[in-house]
């Protein structure tokens, strides 16, 4: 039974889990504020860095404000590049923890 169970969950039932995810994510369960608000040590250290990589990177760069958009446009597409790779791991883990769930719960009732 549970190598059934694990072939559904795993094959068959891939677009289930995805529409299970959305829906939770749509209603803000997974990134929660509690969630987001943790984030906030993290963000200001990368804020923190940016702004000494772009001093470093703009000494160089004094009279060419061209440049130092430029520059500061690279960083912050960076850096919501790593969002949505974020976002990935996210729902990936998210979605692993349904079927692992759903496989415990399926072995505390099976048949001996």
């Amino acid at each position: 039974m549970e190598e059934v169970l694990k072939k559904v969950l795993v094959e068959e039932a891939e677009s289930m889990f995805n529409v299970l995810y959305e829906n939770v994510e749509q209603e803000g369960k997974v990134v929660t504020k509690e969630f987001q608000e943790g984030l906030k040590v993290y963000e200001k250290s990368k804020e923190k860095n940016k702004e000494i990589l772009l001093k470093k990177i703009f000494d160089g760069y004094k009279s060419n404000e061209k440049t130092k958009k430029e520059v500061e446009e690279l960083l912050n597409n960076y850096k919501e590049s790593i969002y949505i790779e974020n976002g990935y791991y996210i729902k990936h883990y998210y979605i692993q923890g349904i079927k692992d769930g759903m496989i415990l719960l399926a072995n505390a009732f099976k048949k001996e």
